[in-house]
């Protein structure tokens, strides 16, 4: 889960992390943002992430953790559904 926050903008080395962890990360589940600028949108759907299964934007934290804490009870899965080194998403 990224947050764009702090981003109202994305050069095209930007745009290539995020394109190149949705590749990565995408068999494995999905890859969300959140608090994203409409101009960040925008780009993310020119390039076509928008429209993918394994990419999701979001409005709040709250909201995203709830779409995690779904795809953790469908797997079974305890604890969190997301998990990294300091970014916890999930119940």
């Amino acid at each position: 889960l990224l947050d764009l926050e702090r981003c109202p903008y994305l050069d095209s080395s930007g745009l290539n992390v995020i394109v190149g962890l949705v590749k990565e990360v995408g068999p494995l589940g999905w890859v969300g943002v959140i608090h994203s600028s409409s101009m960040v949108l925008r780009l993310l759907g020119l390039v076509g992430l928008t429209a993918r299964d394994d990419f999701r934007v979001f409005q709040s934290l709250d909201e995203a953790g709830e779409a995690a804490a779904v795809v953790g009870n469908r797997s079974g899965a305890q604890g969190p559904a997301c998990q990294g080194p300091g970014r916890n998403v999930g119940p």
